[in-house]
Formats: C-alpha cells, structure tokens, sequence
C-alpha cells in the first residue's frame, strides 16, 4: 500500500469513527429519553391495569350493581384505557429495545474502527520512516549532483582561463616572432632586438601564466568523476623549454624558429583542450538531467 492509499484509507477510518461517535452520543440520549417514557408509561399501565381490578372485584357486589346499572359498560371503557397503556408500553420496550441493539452495534463498530486507525497508523508511521529515508537519501543524492555541477562549471571555468591565458601567450609569441622576422631579414638594429626581446620576457611571463591556470585546470579536472585526459600538455610546455630558449640564444634564425616551435606546440594544446570542453559540457548536461527528474518526482 502506497503512502497515499494508507493517508486516504485513515481519513476514512477517522471520518467515519467521528460520524459514529456524534451518532452514538445521539442513541444514547434518546435511549435515556426512551427508559423515561418506559417508566412513566410503565406508571399509567398498572394504573389502568389497578382500575381494571378493581371494577371486576366490585361486580361481583350486587349493592354495586344496584347502585351503577351501566357496569359493562364502564368496565368496557376501563379495559379500552388498559388496552391503549399497554399498546403504548409495548411500543417503549420494544423502542428501547432497537435502541440498545443498535447502539451495540455502533460499539462494536467503533472498537473495530479503533483498531484498524491504530493498525493503519502503525502502517503509516513505517511507511513515513521509509519515505523520510527516501527523501533523506534523494535530499543527499541532490547535494551530490550539485555538487558534482559545481565542480564541473569550475573544472570548465579553469580550461576557459588555460585558453584566455594561452591566446595572450601566442600573440606575445608571434609578436615577438614579427621582430625576429624584421630583425632576421631585414637587420632591424638595435631597435628591433629591444623590441624582440621585450616581447619574449612578455612571452615568458604569459608563459609562468600559462603553467599556473594549467595546474589549476588539473586539480579541478580530478575532481570530476568522468573519463577527461589528463595527459594532454607535453613536458615541453613547461616554463625549462622557454628558460633553455631564452638562455641559448645564438642567431637570430635559431630565436625565430624557437618561437615559431613553441607557437605550434600552443595551438596543439589548443586543439587538445577543445575536446575536454565537449566532455565536461555533455557530463553537465547529464548531471542536469538526472538532477531535473528528481526534483520533479
């Protein structure tokens, strides 16, 4: 039995008990009423049966009978009162009869209504504790899915940062690589080298960036319960590439081709993170859903 059946099966119980409990209390007051009128015409019945008695004791008095002509017809009339007394007594035993019958019967129903009320309560609290358990595991399961969106909006929120820090990594890059390019082909001077290298300390800071929301990215992937890649960044990435560039600087060919290395490693990690993204948001998507259909039963 459902939690709602066993609720609409106690309405009814109770609703029931309260209409035989009013109709009780209204039995047993007209059962008194009834015992009353019992007596009284219990009273007026041997009244009219003394009367009676008392006329056939006195026709057999023939004084009596000289002094009242019309015996017959009074002892007639006394036994027609009789008669009526006892009509009427009749009709009190057998109403309080009937009353006391059915007010036994509504005893009966009540207790039988009781102990049902107690059983199904019983059923009730049980079935309450189970749907408190239910509702306690569903109330547990949805700060889990919660949860799990939480990590997986901050896990897609650190591979946004890797990607913002990345594209200003690349354009510190091929900015640089633009001055190498002037200073390889064209012999910029000093000016260009300045230039060039300026660039490349900003690279490297972009760089340093990079590693950081790169580590980041990794906690926060960890801590999402499905299949992402984590191997997806090469050693070659890490901030010893960018020192060995930058402390072995021989020609001007060898800085430019560096520079383009490292440019082409970036958009390869580019397109390695993308897919990651793809993950992340379908996980969300299902973690959403099942979240949604709790919720909702």
């Amino acid at each position: 039995m459902s939690a709602f059946e066993v609720i609409q099966k106690l309405d009814d119980l109770e609703s029931e008990f309260s209409s035989k409990k009013k109709k009780l209390s209204k039995l047993e007051s007209e059962l008194n009423q009834a015992k009353i009128e019992l007596v009284d015409h219990k009273k007026v019945l041997m009244k009219e049966q003394n009367d009676v008695d008392k006329l056939d004791e006195a026709r057999l008095s023939h004084v009596f009978i000289r002094l009242f002509g019309k015996m017959d017809e009074k002892i007639e009339k006394e036994n027609l009162e009789l008669l009526q007394a006892k009509v009427k007594y009749d009709e009190r035993v057998n109403a309080v009869a009937q009353l006391e019958l059915s007010i036994s019967d509504i005893q009966h129903r009540l207790s039988f209504l009781k102990s049902e009320i107690l059983v199904t309560r019983e059923e009730g609290a049980k079935l309450y504790t189970e749907v408190q358990r239910r509702n306690n595991q569903l109330d547990n399961k949805i700060v889990e899915l919660k949860s799990e969106i939480l990590e997986v909006d901050q896990a897609l929120q650190a591979g946004k940062d890797v990607l913002s820090v990345l594209e200003e990594t690349k354009g510190e890059l091929r900015s640089a690589e633009g001055w190498s390019t002037w200073d390889t082909f064209a012999g910029g001077g000093i000016i260009s080298d300045m230039m060039k290298y300026t660039k490349m300390d900003n690279a490297q800071v972009a760089m340093n960036q990079l590693s950081q929301a790169i580590r980041i990215f990794r906690v926060e992937l960890k801590d999402v319960s499905t299949d992402v890649p984590l191997n997806f960044i090469g050693v070659s990435m890490g901030t010893k590439t960018l020192d060995i560039l930058f402390d072995n600087i021989f020609t001007d060919w060898s800085v430019r081709s560096k520079i383009q290395e490292n440019i082409r490693q970036l958009d390869q990690m580019e397109n390695q993170i993308q897919p990651i993204f793809t993950i992340l948001k379908k996980r969300r998507t299902d973690i959403q859903n099942t979240l949604s259909e709790i919720e909702i039963n």
